[in-house]
């Protein structure tokens, strides 16, 4: 993998200095939580029983899929307005939609299976994923407040299958002990480090796992 990966990007660069994060924020110091895509089966076997149960549940009543469309964005737009726990600039929400449309991010919605009109149809969820060089990253979730049991379940692990399917073969949760961390890591991520994704030392890798686990 080339060193930097998506970070050293234009684009990347181009969103960070329109929110107004560091540079580092993307990664953390006690590493961060990697997933490897690939097989299903081989994916499916190290996602927690209890994440399995809630994805599974989550089937019964949602259907999940990938959008390019520009209501879609718009209804996920609304919902991290709504959701979000600091105001975000409104050129944020149009970069994001920019790489959409060109194909270097995708977006995924879960809405309700009952067979409504389009116009109807409730969309409970929606998360947005980078994709570079092999890799991708987690970048963005939003979802509705009720919704479905497994809602954010569904979503990831809609993501990663299609992700897979299309050749990318890891998925950056985000940095361990970050916001989102203990519902991350059950989707059997692994505590890599910076720049290159490389494991940590064993030592290092155990600490990591252990404060992980304690987080």
């Amino acid at each position: 993998m080339t060193e930097g990966w998506f970070w050293s990007t234009p684009e990347w660069a181009a969103y960070l200095e329109a929110y107004g994060k560091p540079h580092e924020e993307h990664y953390g110091p006690r590493g961060n939580l990697v997933v490897g895509l690939g097989d299903w089966r081989a994916m499916w076997s190290k996602v927690a029983k209890g994440h399995q149960a809630d994805t599974n549940a989550a089937e019964k009543v949602m259907t999940a899929r990938r959008t390019m469309g520009a209501a879609d964005f718009t209804m996920y737009e609304r919902l991290h307005r709504v959701r979000a726990t600091a105001p975000r600039p409104q050129k944020t929400y149009d970069l994001m939609a920019a790489s959409v449309n060109h194909g270097s991010a995708r977006l995924y919605v879960v809405e309700d299976k009952r067979q409504v009109p389009d116009d109807l149809r409730a969309i409970f969820g929606a998360a947005l994923f980078y994709v570079h060089e092999g890799g991708s990253y987690y970048a963005s979730i939003a979802t509705a407040n009720p919704k479905p049991r497994g809602t954010d379940h569904l979503l990831v692990w809609t993501a990663m299958n299609d992700l897979a399917a299309a050749g990318v073969k890891w998925l950056d949760m985000g940095a361990v002990g970050a916001y989102g961390s203990d519902f991350k890591k059950h989707f059997g991520a692994e505590v890599r480090c910076w720049p290159n994704y490389t494991y940590l030392s064993e030592e290092k890798r155990e600490q990591a796992e252990r404060k992980m686990e304690d987080s």
